[in-house]
């Protein structure tokens, strides 16, 4: 990934669910990205460091989930599980990457950080053309994000150990196969050399 070059004032880190319900469950089902949450707080450092805009995107309801219609297979089980609510300790973004307080935290109600969210107007309003991915789960929030962000033209990169999937084959397959045709895959590291050595 020597070739990777970014712009500080045209591209953002994205970092997507990593909030406690999402972690604990990367940790029990997919031991080897235990330390994911870890290795993405690096990333985000050297973005912070670069002056490049980190932005948070969680997913939570409101109590009584006004915000889900059961008919939809994933969202729709989590009204009977009291899970993800506004107010819950398993909704928050886990400590290993407290958002500063000029990072914007967006809120979504289903899957893609970009469906039915202010995410696009937010990267619209500073000029981003560049989208740098990470997050929890790969088969769900990473991959529809990049489906989108690759559908409006963003250039992507996506930094594969700062993504987990409960499932370590699922993540690999989509990495390799579908994630790899949206954008750039890039690891940590790679990702931090290109963050320090981006252009203003």
């Amino acid at each position: 990934m020597a070739d990777l070059k970014l712009r500080k004032s045209t591209t953002a880190l994205i970092a997507m669910d990593i909030q406690n319900l999402q972690v604990g469950a990367l940790k029990q089902n997919n031991p080897a990205r235990a330390n994911m949450p870890e290795t993405l707080r690096t990333v985000i450092e050297a973005a912070r460091q670069a002056g490049i805009l980190v932005i948070h995107v969680v997913v939570r309801f409101r109590d009584g989930y006004p915000e889900v219609n059961p008919r939809n297979l994933l969202i729709g089980r989590l009204s009977d599980t009291g899970l993800l609510k506004e107010s819950g300790v398993d909704a928050q973004i886990n400590s290993a990457i407290t958002p500063l307080p000029n990072e914007p935290i967006v809120v979504k109600r289903r899957v893609s950080a970009f469906f039915d969210t202010d995410l696009g107007t937010i990267l619209r309003s500073r000029g981003i053309d560049t989208v740098i991915l990470a997050g929890i789960s790969t088969s769900r929030v990473v991959l529809s994000t990049a489906a989108y962000a690759f559908d409006a033209d963003y250039s992507i990169v996506i930094v594969e150990d700062c993504c987990g999937d409960p499932d370590a084959e699922l993540h690999r397959l989509l990495a390799d196969k579908v994630l790899a045709q949206f954008g750039t895959i890039a690891d940590s590291r790679a990702a931090i050399a290109a963050l320090k050595g981006a252009a203003d």
